[in-house]
């Protein structure tokens, strides 16, 4: 037995927080490697081997050392 109809989505809130203090001395752009601090617990790392660049994120709690997350890069070379 199928149903249709309309759905009526529930209400939406946002919220917006002011500009942190420290905003203005992180990295905006990150282009090479590098370790980019993102946070208290969390930077942005990425190396460069040969032609080939990887990128992860870093994140670090007292319950956990370092756990890491790697991000897909597109291919710099356009091949």
């Amino acid at each position: 037995m199928a149903t249709f109809g309309m759905l009526r989505s529930g209400p939406t809130k946002f919220r917006i927080l002011p500009i942190g203090p420290e905003a203005k001395h992180r990295p905006r752009l990150a282009i090479g490697p590098g370790r980019y601090q993102l946070g208290s617990n969390e930077r942005l790392v990425i190396v460069v081997v040969g032609h080939v660049m990887d990128a992860k994120l870093e994140f670090s709690s007292k319950d956990d050392p370092i756990a890491s997350y790697q991000i897909k890069l597109p291919n710099q070379r356009g091949a």
